[in-house]
């Protein structure tokens, strides 16, 4: 008995380690399934980020459903923050060839080869609705539909040879107005209002361009003779902001312009513009009416200066695309160039500096042969149409802002107390002010402040926020009285540094009653600015640095300065009595590189450090005559680390480098900081600089290419930014189509 109860108790227990073995072999296999689905839905949002941005990012979404708490896929979603996202309008059965928004931003228009025009209600761009029927009757393709300047009045026309008035004062209603127009033997490419609403222009397949009377649009009429200096089809015009030009353009490679302040007797103005080696497609005057873009099947894009219209001459060099541009678009600013490309994307340009446009964003893909594309009126949608018979409207993220027209090394942006304006400096010597809206949308705030010299610095907010100092490449140091921003006064004279050569930095200590500068190149001085308009220097410069000091930076508590220079040190300076400064222990080693920014934490006793040996460094402050590095270097960037800054609440530190990333990190337990997720970029150069804004919420960056972007950090923001503007593009057949082995779940459902 003794015997059987041991083998039966033997036998449970070999069941029990056989149950045990196959549960948890069971758990392995079903983490592992689960582990290979994460990185398979990561992997197609990887691939097809360039083609189809939209879905990639309904992708992360996905992922982040899989795992909520993953910060590799928080990185991801934030980065979303800065690009452009799009769904189809869909409807059309043919290629579209024009969209374009009313006046009120409230209706867009689509002309298509279906033999239609559509009507989109988009006056909530999150859900854009049909309005009404499409309007039919079209003996053939239809290539254009424009509002009237009053949104009043549609103007249609296409392949057979008629212009069409439509009243859409009820845009779900339209109704044709009096008889169709003849307009030359062949098909109308392109219609355009004059800003009066006076008079349109038809650009004919016939070498001719026609104006016609439609102040009362019952009752039109044409107005003087054909417009005939073409020697070939003419594709495209436009009409300058003031009416007074019109510029047209086509297949003999040329651009006309026409004084039409009598359009009764338009006369050509000069000679033609040439440059363009093929057929020019289309074209856009700014709204300025200094510049006019056009885009042709040569694959280029040409800026022209057109301020004396008799004299106009191409500016700078072609923008070369890799396929024919079929349509231009100033945003309604006239800092962003938009062109379609027959590549199935809109390139967006920065173009503040007409002679050097740099590249905004990610091409925007369309997934078809792009032919159309139109700002909405306030600048923050594109609408797209192309040769998959789709409409897209772009919601284009307030948060990227062509802000300089040149470059920002150190330019900032740095916010200003309680975080609701940015202040951003630039090589083109502008000093630009910005209101924030809901915590991460630039609004101008007046007019720029600009120089004739470069500032090449970021500018510095005294903690009370009603002055802002401005280091320049002139080696001074303007203070500014910004109690009024949109009319900045200087506060004084400028703070003249006559021994720099290269560096020139500022900051003011927390009681706003001392600014930091360099003095040499070398060295920092202590000023008295506690009166703006006599500004006196305390006491003789700090030095001991035997290396360019790149940065520096206040305690809390303003009783200290660190210092980091090229050197690759920091040194810790007692400013209790700012006349009388001294050091305080020796110089603090560790970095293999230039150090190019020093911060401190909020509570004082954490500093990091950024170096061109590519790590971002910790310091234990607690003890200011003996600083000690704390946990080993961060690393991940791949070229110099330019900027670093600590979270409002010292959890997280933000880096940026000349890799054109940045990264956050982990900072909660100093002694083992990690990387938060991925390093994070923008198509082009993310930049040198970033920063916390004072609520934690959001990062700015500052860049090479002239390009301020704010990233708001809040993850379930971003899901709901990509759910309403994507609108759950990942139909049942498209997640079959990308991402079969998972079961059907709308990640925006």
């Amino acid at each position: 008995r003794r015997r059987t109860a041991l083998l039966s108790r033997a036998a449970v227990v070999l069941l029990v380690v056989f149950a045990l073995l196959a549960a948890t072999t069971a758990v392995v296999a079903f983490r592992q399934k689960e582990d290979a689905q994460f990185a398979q839905v990561l992997a197609e949002a990887d691939r097809l980020q360039a083609s189809d941005p939209s879905l990639a990012a309904e992708l992360d979404v996905v992922a982040h459903r899989l795992r909520p708490d993953d910060r590799t896929v928080d990185t991801r979603l934030i980065a979303t923050g800065v690009t452009p996202l799009a769904a189809p309008l869909l409807g059309h059965s043919g290629a579209v060839y024009l969209t374009t928004f009313n006046p009120a931003g409230t209706v867009l228009a689509s002309a298509s080869y279906d033999r239609t025009v559509r009507l989109w209600d988009v006056r909530d761009r999150m859900r854009p609705q049909p309005l009404g029927k499409p309007l039919t009757g079209f003996g053939s393709w239809v290539t254009t539909a424009v509002f009237s300047p009053d949104g009043r009045v549609l103007a249609t026309a296409g392949d057979d040879h008629m212009i069409r008035l439509w009243d859409v004062t009820r845009p779900a209603a339209p109704t044709l107005i009096g008889h169709p127009l003849t307009a030359g033997d062949g098909t109308i490419y392109l219609l355009a209002f004059n800003p009066d609403g006076r008079t349109l222009a038809a650009a004919n397949e016939d070498h001719t361009a026609r104006l016609w009377d439609v102040h009362d649009p019952a009752n039109t009429a044409p107005l003087g003779p054909p417009l005939g200096g073409h020697s070939g089809q003419v594709r495209s015009l436009a009409f300058s902001p003031d009416g007074h030009t019109l510029a047209t353009s086509g297949d003999d490679h040329v651009i006309q312009l026409w004084d039409v302040t009598d359009p009764a007797a338009a006369r050509m103005i000069g000679q033609p513009l040439d440059g363009d080696t093929d057929t020019v497609h289309s074209l856009a005057f700014s709204p300025d009416g200094r510049t006019l873009a056009s885009g042709s099947d040569d694959r280029t894009v040409r800026l022209w200066d057109v301020t004396d219209p008799a004299a106009a001459r191409m500016i700078g060099q072609p923008l070369g695309l890799l396929q024919s541009v079929w349509s231009v678009a100033f945003s309604p600013d006239g800092s962003v160039l938009a062109a379609a490309c027959t590549d199935g994307a809109a390139h967006l340009w920065n173009v503040r500096s007409l002679a050097n446009p740099t590249q905004l964003e990610q091409p925007l893909a369309a997934g078809g042969g792009l032919f159309a594309l139109g700002f909405s009126p306030d600048g923050h949608a594109l609408a797209t149409g192309s040769a998959d018979n789709s409409v897209r409207l772009w919601s284009l993220p307030e948060t990227v802002v062509a802000a300089h027209t040149g470059a920002m090394p150190g330019g900032g942006p740095v916010f200003g107390p309680g975080g609701h304006m940015l202040a951003t400096t630039g090589a083109d010597g502008a000093l630009r002010l910005w209101r924030l809206t809901d915590g991460s949308h630039p609004v101008p705030i007046g007019r720029p402040r600009t120089e004739p010299i470069k500032l090449d610095s970021a500018a510095a907010f005294r903690p009370d926020g009603n002055l802002v100092a401005v280091p320049s490449a002139d080696r001074t140091v303007q203070l500014w009285d910004i109690r009024d921003p949109a009319n900045p006064v200087q506060a004084g004279p400028p703070i003249r540094l006559p021994d720099i050569r290269y560096t020139n930095e500022a900051e003011f200590s927390p009681d706003g009653r001392v600014l930091a500068t360099t003095r040499t190149d070398l060295s920092v001085q202590l000023w008295d600015v506690s009166d703006p308009a006599d500004v006196t220097a305390l006491g003789s410069p700090l030095t001991g640095h035997s290396g360019y000091v790149n940065s520096f930076t206040f305690s809390p508590d303003g009783h200290t300065l660190v210092t980091g220079s090229a050197d690759r040190t920091l040194r810790v300076w007692d400013i209790t009595d700012p006349a009388h400064a001294k050091p305080r222990g020796g110089p603090i080693t560790g970095h293999t590189g230039a150090i190019n920014d020093v911060a401190f934490d909020t509570s004082g006793h954490l500093l990091a450090s950024g170096a061109d040996d590519k790590t971002v460094r910790l310091w234990d402050a607690g003890n200011l005559d003996h600083v000690v590095p704390v946990g080993t270097p961060l690393t991940g960037h791949t070229k110099g680390v330019k900027t670093v800054a600590f979270s409002p609440d010292g959890r997280t530190v933000v880096s940026a480098a000349s890799d054109d990333t940045i990264r956050l990190w982990d900072t909660s337990d100093p002694s083992h900081a990690t990387a938060f997720g991925l390093p994070m970029s923008a198509y082009t150069s993310t930049g040198y600089t970033a920063s916390f804004d004072p609520a934690g919420a959001t990062v700015a960056t500052a860049s090479a290419d002239g390009v301020l972007r704010l990233w708001p950090l809040d993850v379930d923001g971003a899901v709901h930014r990509i759910c309403a503007t994507t609108r759950n593009v990942l139909t049942p057949e498209t997640w079959r189509q990308h991402i079969p082995q998972l079961s059907y779940r709308p990640p925006c459902g």
